[in-house]
């Protein structure tokens, strides 16, 4: 069902933003906190590889900013992954493959290892634990010995406490879209310790989220408004704030970073 889900939105929807996310301004959010966690825990790793990149809008931005590293992006799905190609067409840092996150090992255009590794939204489309787990170990063993981790996913608890928010205010809890299996952080956290130390974590995104889903809906009837120019304002805050202080506004949001060291 998912690999349908978004072979459907890249025929819908092609190269823009809009095949992989609902908003232009997650996605800033997203790039944004990439960037500094690679600027601050990457020891200058040069190879990093994207397990689902989807049509390679992370890698077109982070490829930009450290153009002496070499990426590489992998999706299962193979629209998703010529339209990477084709976005990326111009740099000369930057490969795409097809891969299923689940044979990452059997891949003899891939690296060995890398230096750092990272999802976006992927390992929420494995659709049971045992699943989620068996690709995060996929993604380790192809790290490098000290090298990084990073998982920006969604989780369980922290949408629970989002849709908290909008009961206090009178609105409907926010249903988890059915391709997508959200993550229970303390069973994942003590999964992962096996492996890996876990050296950061943040919620980026949550006085966006705030003003998205529970602010604005309050304003005009429950309707969640992508576009708004409240939303695009506070995005251009938080990355100003960003800059100069670490994210503390709070979990309202539904995506986390988390950032381990491979042991």
């Amino acid at each position: 069902m998912n690999k349908k889900h978004w072979e459907e939105n890249v025929e819908k929807f092609g190269m823009s933003l809009t095949s992989t996310t609902k908003t232009e301004t997650i996605k800033k959010l997203e790039v944004d906190a990439l960037t500094r966690t690679i600027k601050l825990f990457s020891n200058n790793g040069k190879t990093i590889l994207e397990v689902g990149c989807g049509n390679g809008h992370n890698i077109f931005h982070l490829s930009k900013t450290f153009p002496t590293r070499n990426f590489t992006g992998i999706d299962y799905v193979d629209s998703m992954i010529k339209n990477a190609k084709v976005l990326c067409k111009n740099r000369k840092n930057v490969n795409f493959y097809t891969e299923d996150i689940f044979k990452l090992d059997k891949n003899k255009k891939l690296l060995k290892e890398y230096d750092i590794i990272f999802s976006d939204r992927c390992l929420i489309n494995l659709q049971s634990d045992k699943k989620q787990k068996k690709g995060f170990l996929q993604m380790v063993k192809k790290t490098k010995k000290d090298g990084i981790i990073i998982c920006l996913e969604n989780f369980v608890d922290i949408h629970k406490n989002q849709n908290s928010m909008r009961k206090m205010v009178g609105l409907p809890a926010r249903k988890i879209a059915e391709y997508n299996k959200f993550i229970d952080v303390l069973d994942w956290l003590n999964y992962t310790k096996e492996f890996c130390n876990l050296i950061h974590w943040e919620d980026y995104s949550s006085l966006h989220d705030l003003i998205l889903y529970v602010i604005l809906p309050m304003t005009n009837g429950g309707k969640i408004e992508y576009d708004h120019p409240i939303v695009k304002a506070i995005t251009d805050f938080c990355l100003e704030y960003y800059k100069h202080k670490t994210p503390n506004f709070g979990t309202f949001n539904q995506n986390r970073l988390y950032v381990f060291r491979k042991k």
